[in-house]
C-alpha cells in the first residue's frame, strides 16, 4: 500500500520585463494571510493570480489522472497584454532541481473549456501549456491548473521539496511574426485577402505571396488555424505550396483516399526526408481536412466534407477549397496542380487543375504534384517584400522570459 502524501504548492513571484534582445528580474515574494488576489504588472503583461496563492491538498495519495483533475484546488491567473503592441507568450512549468522525477509530476491546464483527461501530461515528458498565443491590446486570457503525483510515484520521493518555475516567455509583435505580417497586408489592402474567421487567404492575381522555402520558390496560401499532433490547441500558421511541380506521380493505384495513398506516403517520406533541415524544422506536423469536395462545371461544391475526415501529416496537397478561395477575378494558383481532396473516396479518379482548369483524370494517371506546408507558428519573415524577385526569407525567433515561481512541498 501506497503511503499518503501531502503536497503544498506556494507561489512565489518572479517578474521580468521582457525586451527584445534581454530580460530583467525582480523578486516579489508577497504573503499569503488574507490574500485573495496578487497582480504584478510588466511593461508588456500583467499577470494577475486569482484566488490564494497557495494550493494545498491534504493527506493525498498519488493517484489517476482521471481523479487528479477532479481535486477542487487550483492556481487561477490572468494574462492581460497592457503594452503598447500585440504581443505572443507561451507558458511552460520547470525546474533547475533534480529532487523529484519529473515523470511522476503530472498536470493539466484549463484554457476555458474545462479540464480534460486527454490533455493531462508529465513535466518530465512535455512542459509546455500553451505555446506562441496572439494576445491583442488590453485583451485577457485566463488560465487554470492543477498539479498531482502520478498513481506511480514510488516512496524513494517522500519529504522532498522542489520549486517549478511557471514561465511565460513573451516576444512583442512587430518582431515580424509571418501570421503578422499576412494581418498587417489584409489591414492595408483588402483587395487580395480573404478574411473568413481569423482566416485569411490570398486570392485573385496576387505578386506578394512568394518565399524562400527549402532553398526554392514557394507561395503562400494563406494563414488558418490548425494544431499540433496531440494537441487540441489551435494557433494561426502559415500555410505554403511548393511555386512549381516538385515532381510527376500517380495517386494510388487503387482508390483515392489520402490517407492511403501511394502519394501520401511519398510525400511524407522520401519527399520530406530530403528537405533541408532548416526548413524542416519549420515544418508543423498538422492536420490536414481530406474529406470529400467534388466539381461540378468548374465549381468545388459540397465543401463542408472535407473536414468530415482529417490526417495529421508534415506534407500534404492543395485543398479544393483553398483554390475556391484563391478565386476572385482571377487566380494566383495557375500551374497544374494535383487536389487532396477527391468527388469520392472509393473511386477511380482525382481532382486536378490542368489548364487552369478542374478537372478530373484517372487515379492511375501520373501528374504534377506541387507539396504543400504548414510551418510553425514562431516562423518570422526576417527579409523581402514577397514578390518573386524579392520573396520573403524565413526563420524561427525565440521568444524572451516572464518567470513565475510555484513552491511543491512533499511529506509524508
Amino acid at each position: 500500500m501506497k503511503k499518503q502524501i501531502t503536497i503544498c504548492l506556494t507561489l512565489l513571484i518572479i517578474c521580468g520585463l521582457a525586451y527584445i534582445t534581454n530580460t530583467s528580474y525582480s523578486l516579489i515574494q508577497k504573503t499569503v494571510l488574507g490574500l485573495n488576489t496578487y497582480e504584478i504588472t510588466t511593461g508588456v503583461f500583467s499577470l494577475q493570480v486569482s484566488n490564494n496563492n497557495i494550493l494545498e491538498l491534504k493527506n493525498e495519495k498519488p493517484v489517476y489522472d482521471d481523479i487528479g483533475i477532479q481535486n477542487e484546488n487550483e492556481l487561477t491567473f490572468d494574462i492581460t497584454n497592457i503594452g503598447n503592441y500585440n504581443a505572443r507568450y507561451s507558458i511552460k512549468l520547470e525546474t533547475e532541481e533534480k529532487t523529484i522525477d519529473l515523470n511522476y509530476i503530472r498536470y493539466c491546464i484549463d484554457y476555458g473549456y474545462g479540464y480534460d483527461v486527454e490533455n493531462t501530461n508529465s513535466l518530465g515528458n512535455n512542459n509546455y501549456l500553451v505555446q506562441n498565443i496572439l494576445l491583442k491590446q488590453n485583451e485577457i486570457n485566463s488560465y487554470k491548473v492543477k498539479v498531482w503525483l502520478d498513481i506511480d510515484t514510488t516512496e524513494e520521493y517522500m519529504n522532498k521539496t522542489i520549486t517549478l518555475k511557471l514561465k511565460i516567455d513573451s516576444t512583442q509583435e512587430y518582431s515580424k511574426y509571418a501570421v503578422d505580417v499576412i494581418e498587417e497586408l489584409y489591414n492595408l489592402n483588402q483587395d487580395n485577402i480573404y478574411l473568413d474567421n481569423d482566416t485569411y487567404y490570398f486570392n485573385g492575381e496576387v505578386d506578394n505571396n512568394y518565399v524562400t522555402f527549402n532553398n526554392e520558390l514557394w507561395q503562400i496560401v494563406g494563414i488558418e488555424e490548425n494544431n499540433y499532433e496531440n494537441s487540441n490547441i489551435s494557433y494561426q500558421v502559415l500555410k505554403l505550396i511548393k511555386e512549381e511541380s516538385a515532381f510527376k506521380m500517380a495517386y494510388d493505384n487503387i482508390k483515392p483516399s489520402f490517407i492511403t495513398s501511394n502519394i501520401y506516403d511519398y510525400l511524407n517520406n522520401d519527399y520530406y526526408n530530403q528537405i533541408e533541415e532548416k526548413s524542416k524544422n519549420m515544418i508543423l506536423k498538422a492536420k490536414y481536412n481530406v474529406g470529400t469536395s467534388s466539381i461540378n462545371s468548374g465549381i468545388v461544391t459540397n465543401k463542408i466534407d472535407e473536414a468530415s475526415s482529417s490526417t495529421y501529416s508534415y506534407v500534404g496537397l492543395l485543398n479544393l477549397t483553398d483554390y475556391q478561395r484563391s478565386l476572385n477575378n482571377g487566380t494566383w494558383i495557375k500551374k497544374d496542380t494535383m487536389f487532396l481532396n477527391n468527388s469520392d473516396l472509393e473511386g477511380t479518379n482525382v481532382n486536378v487543375l490542368k489548364n487552369n482548369e478542374l478537372q478530373e483524370i484517372d487515379l492511375n494517371t501520373k501528374f504534377s504534384v506541387r507539396p504543400v506546408v504548414y510551418l510553425r507558428p514562431d516562423v518570422s519573415i526576417v527579409e523581402g517584400i514577397g514578390t518573386i524577385d524579392n520573396p520573403y526569407t524565413l526563420e524561427i525567433k525565440y521568444p524572451m522570459n516572464l518567470t513565475n515561481n510555484i513552491e511543491l512541498k512533499l511529506s509524508e
